[in-house]
């Protein structure tokens, strides 16, 4: 009897250590299905799910690391998580998104703590119906020029034919300050 309920706890071991496994991507047949590697007797599984978050889509490069859980059939398991060793370093409350090429982080958005966003890409596109950067620099830069061009328009100077618009383009300068504010209001 004793013999039996030691090959019991030893089964129902096993089948525990077989929950969560560490393993390792080996190469991806789609997008979310990928061959992988666990560590316990090197099992290789050739199609093993890859789980993601909502709303992030990546594909790690082969050989990142991975966690995986099961109902302690491997023929089951899923990858919940993945690691890799080139990640760039951060600081705590910090996040970091990147891609990577031949084993080097080739571009990157750095959310740091400090309230500053770093972006950093070899090319950007931005795809948008309507994009707007503000800072208060930009802003304050803008309201100076729309207030210079309004000055412009509205100053006068004293000719032989009566006072005058300074500037033959004091029209102008009010349609180019009434477009900057437009921005500014947007």
């Amino acid at each position: 009897m004793q013999k039996e309920t030691q090959n019991l706890i030893l089964q129902l071991a096993r089948k525990l250590r077989m929950v969560i496994g560490y393993g390792s991507i080996n190469h991806y047949s789609s997008d979310n299905i990928a061959q992988t590697t666990w560590d316990i007797g090197d099992d290789q599984k050739d199609e093993t799910k890859i789980h993601q978050q909502f709303g992030l889509k990546t594909r790690a490069p082969n050989g990142t690391k991975c966690i995986g859980i099961c109902n302690g059939n491997r023929e089951n398991i899923i990858v919940i998580s993945t690691d890799n060793k080139n990640a760039l370093q951060i600081k705590e409350g910090e996040s970091l998104l990147y891609s990577e090429e031949s084993g080097k982080v080739s571009c990157h958005i750095h959310l740091s703590n400090d309230g500053s966003l770093t972006i950093t890409a070899k090319k950007a596109n931005i795809n948008a119906d309507k994009a707007c950067i503000r800072n208060a620099k930009g802003e304050e830069l803008l309201s100076l020029i729309a207030e210079c061009l309004e000055k412009i328009a509205s100053s006068k100077t004293f000719t032989s034919m009566g006072m005058q618009p300074l500037t033959p383009y004091a029209n102008e300068a009010i349609l180019i300050s009434k477009k900057i504010k437009s921005f500014l209001e947007a």
